[in-house]
């Protein structure tokens, strides 16, 4: 598999702004549903455009970046300036790797059909081709074709070991390679999967998932860790569980590596609670790669946060 780090961490990067014609030339460009395209460059450079009609809302723009810096194994340094794109002046959230090349932009632009999310992903030190590439896709046609100069590419199938995925309305998703995939919905919420060589590997990576989980923290947050049992497509599984509490809200993360239909996979998701008695159930993405046996709760009781308690997942893409 194209590593599930990557898988868990990024759903694909975006698009840029017009203002140098050819900055996307060479490039890939997959559809993302109907919301816009996402581009893959030989150079290392990925791009995103999405047009939502309505929102992103901060948190999902806040889960999405979350999800860019977690595909930096050193870490990234933040930063947000104002810089002109689309017409206008907007903030512009930056990503510089801790230690190595590379980094990330992303903006949302305010349109009169909506807000467009625009990113673009790098492993070179120089970030002007980023630059070019925000503007690039900042400027184009609300939901319109690929950048100039970028060849339209084919949306592989969202496949599960072979099963057609169908995707829960306002979410988007991504095949990386056959069977392997990331859904990323509204808010910190996402669900990925991918083959694994054998499930020997399972231990590992899930301590490789935990450490990133544990790498997106942020103050304010309380969480709690367990495992319980579960089905990952129907084949049965026990699943690692973290539980979130933030600011009165509570969201719920799996992951685990299990064999379906003879093929071992590895999948992760995170998403909100359900209010009682709802709470027991999962909410999508979730659903889409695990279901509960019965009797078993999505959400266990959980007491309130201590004051100042940290160390809980802001997002995992």
């Amino acid at each position: 598999m194209t590593t599930m780090a990557a898988v868990v961490m990024a759903l694909a990067l975006a698009a840029p702004e017009g203002g140098r014609a050819g900055a996307l030339a060479g490039c890939s460009a997959v559809p993302l549903t109907d919301l816009g395209w996402r581009y893959e460059c030989p150079s290392g450079r990925g791009a995103r455009v999405e047009d939502h009609a309505a929102g992103p809302s901060d948190a999902y723009v806040d889960g999405f970046e979350g999800g860019l810096a977690g595909a930096f194994p050193s870490g990234v340094t933040r930063s947000t300036a104002a810089r002109k794109l689309g017409g206008g002046e907007v903030p512009v959230r930056a990503g510089a790797a801790r230690g190595g090349a590379g980094g990330y932009l992303v903006a949302v632009l305010r349109r009169k059909e909506g807000r467009r999310l625009v990113a673009c992903t790098t492993a070179d030190a120089q970030r002007d081709p980023c630059d070019a590439t925000l503007a690039t896709l900042a400027a184009g046609p609300w939901r319109g074709p690929p950048a100039a100069g970028a060849a339209r590419g084919q949306a592989l199938a969202l496949e599960l070991a072979g099963r057609a995925v169908a995707l829960p309305r306002g979410c988007t998703g991504v095949a990386a390679s056959p069977g392997e995939a990331a859904v990323r919905c509204e808010g910190p919420t996402v669900a990925g999967w991918a083959p694994v060589p054998t499930e020997a590997a399972g231990p590992q990576l899930l301590q490789q998932l935990e450490a990133r989980f544990k790498a997106l923290d942020r103050p304010g947050l309380d969480y709690r860790r367990d495992d319980l049992p579960c089905l990952l497509d129907g084949a049965r599984a026990t699943c690692a569980r973290v539980v979130v509490m933030d600011q009165g809200r509570r969201w719920v993360a799996l992951w685990t590596v299990a064999t379906v239909r003879g093929l071992p996979h590895a999948a992760y998701c995170l998403a909100p609670a359900g209010k009682p008695p709802a709470s027991r159930e999962l909410q999508p993405p979730c659903t889409i790669p695990f279901d509960l046996p019965p009797g078993v709760g999505a959400v266990p009781p959980l007491p309130p946060p201590k004051p100042g308690a940290r160390s809980a997942p802001q997002a995992a893409h």
